[in-house]
C-alpha cells in the first residue's frame, strides 16, 4: 500500500513527440483565444444589461424605486 502511496505523490513524467507538444501549444492557444472570446461577449452582454436595467429604473414612479 505504502507503494502506491509513493508513486501516486511523484511527478509522473513521459517522452511526448515533437508533434504531440505542438498539437497540444495548439490547443491551448486555441482555448485561450476562446476564453477571451466568451469574456468580450460577456462584457458586451453583461454592459448591455445594466444599461437596459438603468434606463428602466429611470423611467419607475418615486414611489417604486
Amino acid at each position: 500500500m505504502d507503494a502506491g502511496k509513493q508513486r501516486l505523490s511523484r511527478d509522473t513524467t513521459r517522452h511526448a513527440t515533437r508533434q504531440e507538444i505542438n498539437a497540444l501549444k495548439t490547443e491551448s492557444e486555441d482555448l485561450k483565444g476562446s476564453v477571451a472570446r466568451s469574456r468580450i461577449i460577456h462584457l458586451v452582454v453583461f454592459k448591455i444589461a445594466i444599461k437596459k436595467i438603468s434606463d428602466v429604473l429611470e423611467h419607475l414612479p418615486d414611489t417604486l424605486s
